[in-house]
């Protein structure tokens, strides 16, 4: 472990972080940089007064991954890390720099009301209910038929076309974070007239 001491120095702009997403669907992620070369740097997570990296950075650039907490809520939002980067250079000027991500490693919710074995018509009424605000795309035999976003009260509908026979119906929701939920379901089309 390295042990060094910081001391209050004045104000110094020398610390540059790459982005980070908004989402991020693991429970890692790296923080990306640069810093004036064998400055301190200390990285903090949410409210916790315990470094998660304290370190000497020996060379201009650095890559540290930290653990997020999924569990999370900051600024009211379910799965919000924010991330403190503190850095000291060789003459003790301090820079820092803030960064958030949100954790979602969760499948959004998918529920579809139920479809029937068998139609006898051009066209298919697909509904249901799931996490507001996800994405949802319904295919036919693996062709897009319908692209839509779940409702804020969290339904959503919609007919799509069908051929003239057996039709694989896939149904994929999809978060902001970029987690799927599928549903699939085959209907026979059946338009003949019973002899």
């Amino acid at each position: 472990m390295n042990l060094f001491a910081t001391l209050a120095g004045e104000e110094g702009e020398f610390l540059t972080l790459n982005p980070l997403p908004v989402y991020s669907t693991t429970p890692t992620i790296n923080i990306t940089g640069k810093v004036t070369k064998n400055s301190k740097l200390y990285i903090f997570l949410n409210d916790d007064p315990l470094a998660k990296v304290h370190k000497v950075i020996n060379s201009t650039a650095f890559s540290e991954e930290i653990l997020l907490n999924f569990a999370s809520k900051q600024d009211g939002v379910s799965g919000k890390n924010i991330i403190k980067v503190l850095a000291w250079d060789p003459t003790m000027k301090k820079d820092t720099k803030i960064l958030s991500t949100i954790v979602d490693i969760a499948k959004p919710t998918l529920e579809l009301n139920e479809l029937p074995d068998a139609v006898n018509e051009n066209t298919l009424n697909v509904s249901g209910i799931g996490e507001p605000n996800a994405t949802v795309d319904i295919f036919v035999n693996n062709q897009t038929k319908a692209h839509l976003t779940i409702s804020p009260e969290g339904s959503f509908w919609t007919n799509v076309a069908l051929g003239n026979q057996n039709q694989s119906i896939t149904v994929i929701a999809k978060d902001k974070a970029g987690n799927e939920q599928i549903a699939e379901k085959l209907v026979v089309v059946d338009k003949l007239a019973p002899k």
